[in-house]
């Protein structure tokens, strides 16, 4: 078989959820399925941003003998290559594509549509009429949820693609997992980790409200995220150490040493890092209503519109050292799981 996919997001720099997601899967199919040949392809219109960062390239740039990679421009590339899959990882075609290869898109939410109130109306606009124009015009061969929650948003506003719609859930890489590393910061004090974009939807202040109203002593909140819509006000504090965009192996260190994730979206397609913090044994407190929750033991879930119960869940942390087998509770959400579950669609569709 071979399969295209669209390999954009996790060549950008700085890219976050979806680009995650995108590597992952693309990791966990050529390693899983190794007899498939894989066509990874980059938009044009993101080639320059991806060429100015080469160290980013580099590093996440996916290799393999059963892998090549491409630029997708106006669909030239598709009909020589003739692939089986296209496989569209955050719901995109190549313009003006002609090749006849089953089309798969993976929705990872539709917020623009259930709640474009935390949004920008610009943002809003453009994405709704992307997808429009997706589910109303190119008309997928199936697509993949990767929730429940999105499924029932996919059903709710485009109908007419109802019986297409697959939930595949996502996976936690090995990568995240206890190690032993010296504390990332020279007064080794303890802290609380918020994680994530800073944007109104993350819902940060319900975060930093809980930790400045209970101000526990010696102890920090540190930041990790790009700052995308948010007041720089709200990190004026000598308690928020703000760190901005930090790689994975830094990221991992946090996680190991923190005494846990604060994760109070509003509002998620899935929600990774609760999964990658408790794979490195790291406490979460997150919103229960959130796809990840599913996942996570009931003393993990709060409603975060209730400060009181945040604090609490923050103070029982601070006061509890046991934390060794927390992994074990995401220990069979794995992307090879999640790739078997993705070939199952395709082998379906080119045996139709």
């Amino acid at each position: 078989m071979r399969i295209a996919y669209d390999v954009t997001n996790p060549y950008s720099p700085g890219s976050t959820g979806i680009g995650t997601y995108s590597k992952a899967l693309v990791e966990a199919m050529k390693n899983t399925f190794p007899e498939n040949e894989y066509l990874l392809c980059v938009r044009d219109s993101r080639l320059k941003k991806i060429a100015r960062d080469k160290k980013a390239f580099i590093n996440n740039r996916i290799k393999g003998a059963n892998v090549s990679h491409h630029a997708a421009f106006k669909g030239f590339l598709m009909p020589m290559k003739k692939p089986d899959i296209w496989h569209g990882l955050d719901v995109w075609l190549p313009d003006k594509y002609t090749g006849n290869s089953k089309i798969v898109f993976t929705v990872h939410d539709l917020v623009v549509f259930s709640h474009p109130e935390l949004l920008k109306p610009n943002y809003v606009r453009a994405m709704r009429k992307k997808f429009e124009r997706y589910f109303n015009e190119v008309i997928p061969d199936a697509v993949i949820a990767i929730s429940e929650q999105t499924s029932r948003e996919i059903k709710l506003f485009f109908p007419s693609i109802s019986k297409k719609v697959h939930v595949v859930h996502q996976g936690v890489s090995s990568f995240w997992r206890p190690v032993a590393t010296v504390h990332p910061f020279r007064n080794d004090f303890k802290y609380f980790l918020f994680v994530s974009t800073l944007e109104p939807r993350k819902n940060f202040r319900a975060a930093r409200e809980a930790f400045l109203s209970l101000s526990p002593k010696g102890v920090k909140l540190v930041v990790v995220g790009k700052n995308n819509d948010e007041k720089e006000e709200l990190f004026d504090s000598k308690n928020i150490i703000q760190l901005g965009y930090c790689d994975k192996n830094h990221l991992r260190i946090l996680y190991n040493h923190s005494a846990g994730l604060l994760f109070t979206s509003i509002y998620e397609g899935f929600g990774l890092p609760p999964l990658e913090a408790l794979s490195c044994n790291c406490p979460v407190i997150a919103e229960r209503s959130l796809p990840c929750s599913d996942f996570l033991p009931e003393m993990f879930k709060t409603d975060c519109k209730d400060i009181e119960s945040i604090k609490e869940k923050m103070r029982f942390f601070l006061e509890t050292q046991e934390r060794k087998n927390l992994h074990l509770y995401v220990k069979d959400l794995t992307w090879t799981c999640t790739a078997e579950k993705t070939f199952a669609i395709y082998k379906k569709l080119l045996n139709k």
